[in-house]
């Protein structure tokens, strides 16, 4: 599937899954007819970084590979950095990505494990739990994750074996990051005892992206009945619906109108006071710098 697209974006951070990944994409050139180039996102918070872009310059020349530098700035370090720094990163590559290109990142088969227990901590249904996809929308485009079938140590290994130069970022060994506490401490444990644990929890992330994508198929029409527009949504339609199918309805209908995921506790919360209140108020909610409100039969999404 891949290979049926020519023009490809790689998210190049200069670590040893991106290089391994720009090697393979270099590599399929003398087979395929496709076009690369490459993205290196300076996120400026660690001493080296404008090091590391000197790194990446002299990979992407012995390859011949173009390379985007961009910058960006993370004002607020103390609030959730992780996420924060995801945000300005895939909005500094919307910048750059051109509408026939297809976004390439590194995510492995290890990121996906590590994806899938913070989705567990935080209480995640099946759409949370399908953690990282193969394949989903990226603006007018698409991002696709061509190792997620590889585990960190298969691309060690051929790192190694292809002679390849990459950074280590000593950020990853701190530990105060849930995810590195998770890499380095909490995984080596459990795949020491169950070596087979890291591939079956992608097998069950797997599970639940093919879950979640038949629901949201199976209850298309039901959707529509009830956003008769896309901010709209009709609470008499959706009243008549089983309580838990009304639950998924409103997530799916919050989700599409924020970009932002619900928690359970957030929709029966708007249920029970919005959809079916028990005094006469008229409350709203505020999501991702949205407001939710009632206006007669309906509940607005203010945009």
């Amino acid at each position: 599937m891949i290979y049926n697209n020519k023009n490809f974006l790689i998210a190049y951070s200069g670590g040893i899954d991106s290089t391994f990944l720009l090697y393979k994409f270099a590599n399929l050139r003398k087979y395929y007819n496709i076009n690369i180039r490459a993205i290196y996102i300076n996120h400026k918070l660690h001493s080296n970084s404008d090091i590391w872009i000197y790194h990446c310059k002299e990979q992407c020349d012995i390859w011949r590979i173009p390379l985007i530098i961009e910058k960006i700035n993370i004002i607020d370090i103390n609030s959730n950095i992780e996420n924060n720094a995801r945000k300005l990163r895939y909005k500094a590559i919307k910048k750059h990505i051109l509408p026939n290109e297809i976004l390439l990142t590194a995510h492995h088969m290890d990121d996906q494990c590590e994806t899938f227990i913070l989705s567990l901590k935080r209480g995640s249904g099946p759409q949370g739990l399908s953690s990282i996809r193969f394949k989903r929308n990226f603006f007018n485009t698409k991002i696709i994750r061509p190792l997620l079938n590889y585990t960190k140590k298969k691309i060690k290994i051929l790192s190694k074996k292809n002679d390849l130069t990459w950074i280590d970022d000593s950020s990853n060994l701190n530990n105060n990051f849930d995810r590195n506490f998770l890499r380095n401490k909490i995984l080596p444990l459990i795949n020491k005892k169950w070596p087979f644990f890291t591939k079956n929890v992608n097998k069950s992330a797997k599970l639940c992206n093919d879950q979640e994508n038949l629901l949201n198929r199976l209850s298309a029409n039901d959707f529509n009945r009830i956003s008769l527009k896309k901010n709209m949504l009709n609470i008499y339609n959706l009243k008549k619906k089983n309580k838990k199918y009304s639950f998924y309805l409103l997530k799916k209908w919050i989700q599409n109108n924020t970009n932002f995921i619900p928690s359970y506790k957030i929709i029966k919360s708007i249920y029970k006071e919005i959809i079916n209140p028990n005094l006469n108020t008229n409350p709203k909610f505020i999501i991702n710098k949205h407001i939710i409100k009632k206006y007669k039969n309906n509940i607005y999404i203010i945009i």
